[in-house]
């Protein structure tokens, strides 16, 4: 259960920087042109 929970956590936190990152990726494209 333990393992679980933190599997699901750092799934969380992978999806949450992944969101946090793609539109500071779309901003400096948007900066570059």
């Amino acid at each position: 259960m333990k393992l679980e929970s933190e599997n699901r956590a750092k799934l969380k936190r992978q999806n949450t920087q992944q969101k946090a990152s793609s539109p500071k990726q779309g901003s400096a494209d948007v900066a570059s042109t």
